[in-house]
């Protein structure tokens, strides 16, 4: 979702979907590295067609979640090219 002609140091909101592939499939939103990693915040996913916004970090990631997540654009393209492969 992000915008690709702004700049990597730009802060972007994006958005990814989990999969059962991905490292991040049954983890926590603490445990999953987004703000460590990333230097970025989750603002809200989407889960069964609701939203929630400002989500707990104890909140598991499930498959089929689309989380956004609010950073660095350069930073967090990194990280989901990491997290999102096993």
């Amino acid at each position: 979702l992000a915008d690709p002609e702004a700049p990597d140091d730009e802060i972007t909101l994006q958005n990814f979907t989990v999969t059962k592939d991905s490292r991040l499939y049954n983890q926590t939103i603490r445990k999953s590295g987004i703000r460590e990693e990333a230097q970025a915040l989750v603002v809200g996913f989407e889960r069964n067609g609701q939203r929630i916004l400002n989500p707990e970090s104890t909140v598991q990631l499930l498959e089929g979640d689309i989380v956004w997540i609010v950073g660095v654009k350069q930073r967090i393209e990194d990280y989901l090219g990491d997290k999102t492969k096993k």
